[in-house]
C-alpha cells in the first residue's frame, strides 16, 4: 500500500493476502511482473483504479465563471464540457494542475491534487468574491477509473446514458447513474487510454464497485494500482502533480503553456508571457534509461561529469517493444547534449515527449491536426485502440540518439 495526504492506496494487487510483499531494493523488485500484468490488461482490455485521493473542489453561484476565468491560466469550458488547465502564481510559477468540470451555468467541479487541497483552498479564499462559494468536497467524493479498450463496452452494460463515441465525447461530463448509483461521470483518463472517471458520495463506492465487477466478468475485468497508473501516463508524457507540475517550474519549462487561453486576463499573465517570449534554459522532456535499474526521483542528469538537469519521475514501461522494457523517466534538463544519470552511470535515449495527435482513426477526442473539436490543444492516446505500439511509435514519437535529439527536437 502506499498514502497520499494520509489515505491510503494500493500500489499493485497480489494473488492473495500472502502474496502482498516485496524487499526493499534499489533495482527491480517482485512487484514488476504484478505492475506489468495490470498494463497488459488496461492495454488490451479493461481494468479499474480507486479514486478516492484525487481532490475535488466545487464552484458554484453567481461570478463563478468569471472567477474562475481569472484564477486559471486555461480556458473555463462550457455546460457539460472538461478542461484542463494549469493555475499560476503572479510571478508565473505552477500553483496547480486542474480538471475543470461544468456542471451548469455556474456549477462548478475542480478535480486535482489530493497533497494540495488545502493549499488551493487557501489560495481560492484569498480572491473569492462575496457570491460565489467554495467546498473543498474531497471526502465527499469517492470513485473508480475504468481504463482500456473494452471500458465503453462494460459502462454500457451498467448504464442508460448512451456512452458512445458520438454521445459521450472526449473531455464530456455528465451526472448521470452507474451500476444504480448517482454518480459524476467524466470521459477522460489520466492513463492516456480510452477511460472513464466515475465519481459517487462515499457511501454508494461498495455497490459500484461490485457492479463493475459483475458487469466485467467476462471482460477479465483487473483492479490496477498507483505503480501501474505511472507507467501507463509516463508512456504518453503526461506530467504529474507534485513530480513534473509543482512551484519550481513554470508553465513554458513544464509544457503546460499549450493549454493557456491568451485570450484573457488570468493570475500570473504578465510574468508567463514574458517566459514565453524570452524563452526558458530547461525544458521538460521524456527519456528512456538503459538499465535493469529504475530511476525514480532526483537523479542528476550528467553532462561531461556536470549537472544539467535531474529526473522528477521515473517506472518502468512494459508494453514498448524492445529488447527489454526499459524505465521511462520525466527530466528537467537545461543544455541540448548527450546525457547519462548518476546512478551507474548509464546511457539514455531522448523521446520526442509531448503528444497532441491521436493516431486512431476512431478517435473522437482528437482532430488531424492534433486538437479537439473545441480547438484546444488535445494530448491523448485516446480512445485505445492504437495497435502495435511499434507501429504508434513509428508516427507519433520516435527514439533517436541522444546527440541528435538534442541538436535537433529541442533546437
Amino acid at each position: 500500500m502506499g498514502q497520499s495526504f494520509g489515505l491510503e492506496h494500493a500500489l499493485w494487487f497480489a494473488d492473495s493476502p500472502e502474496d502482498a510483499w516485496e524487499d526493499p531494493t534499489f533495482e527491480r523488485n517482485r512487484s514488476h511482473d504484478y505492475v506489468a500484468r495490470e498494463c497488459e490488461t488496461v492495454r488490451n482490455g479493461v481494468g479499474g483504479i480507486e479514486l478516492a485521493n484525487f481532490a475535488k473542489h466545487s464552484i458554484t453561484g453567481p461570478g463563478a465563471r468569471d472567477w474562475l476565468n481569472r484564477t486559471m491560466a486555461g480556458h473555463v469550458p462550457k455546460p457539460g464540457r472538461l478542461t484542463l488547465t494549469p493555475m499560476l502564481t503572479e510571478k508565473g510559477r505552477l500553483y496547480g494542475d486542474l480538471t475543470v468540470a461544468c456542471l451548469g451555468d455556474e456549477d462548478f467541479m475542480l478535480f486535482g491534487s489530493g497533497a494540495m487541497q488545502d493549499a488551493h483552498s487557501r489560495f481560492f479564499a484569498r480572491t473569492l468574491p462575496d457570491t460565489v462559494r467554495h467546498q473543498n468536497e474531497t471526502g465527499g467524493w469517492h470513485g473508480i477509473g475504468l481504463a482500456g479498450p473494452q471500458s465503453r463496452g462494460l459502462l454500457q452494460r451498467i448504464t442508460r446514458l448512451d456512452v458512445s463515441a458520438d454521445a459521450l465525447k472526449f473531455r464530456d461530463t455528465r451526472r448521470t447513474f452507474v451500476g444504480g448509483v448517482p454518480v459524476i461521470l467524466n470521459r477522460l483518463s489520466f492513463s492516456g487510454e480510452l477511460g472513464f472517471e466515475i465519481y459517487c458520495r462515499p457511501q454508494f463506492l461498495l455497490l459500484l464497485s461490485e457492479a463493475i465487477e459483475e458487469a466485467g466478468a467476462d471482460l477479465d475485468y483487473r483492479w490496477y494500482g498507483a505503480r501501474t497508473l505511472m507507467s501507463l501516463r509516463l508512456e504518453k508524457g503526461w506530467g504529474a502533480w507534485g513530480l513534473e507540475f509543482r512551484p519550481d517550474f513554470n508553465a513554458v519549462e513544464s509544457g503546460m503553456d499549450v493549454f493557456i487561453n491568451w485570450n484573457k486576463d488570468f493570475v500570473g499573465k504578465e510574468a508567463t508571457a514574458r517566459f514565453r517570449d524570452e524563452g526558458v534554459d530547461r525544458k521538460l522532456v521524456t527519456l528512456t534509461v538503459d538499465t535493469p535499474m529504475d530511476v525514480t526521483l532526483d537523479e542528476a542528469v550528467l553532462v561531461n561529469d556536470a549537472a544539467v538537469g535531474y529526473i522528477t519521475s521515473g517506472a518502468m514501461r512494459t508494453t514498448w517493444a524492445s529488447p527489454w522494457p526499459w524505465p521511462m523517466s520525466l527530466a528537467n534538463t537545461r543544455r541540448r547534449e548527450r546525457w547519462s544519470t548518476s546512478r551507474s552511470w548509464v546511457r539514455g535515449t531522448l523521446l520526442k515527449c509531448r503528444v497532441r495527435r491521436s493516431t486512431t482513426p476512431t478517435g473522437a477526442g482528437c482532430a488531424a491536426d492534433g486538437r479537439d473539436r473545441q480547438g484546444l490543444p488535445a494530448r491523448c492516446f485516446d480512445e485505445g485502440g492504437l495497435g502495435p505500439w511499434t507501429s504508434a511509435l513509428a508516427s507519433i514519437s520516435v527514439a533517436l540518439s541522444p546527440t541528435w535529439c538534442w541538436k535537433h527536437l529541442l533546437a
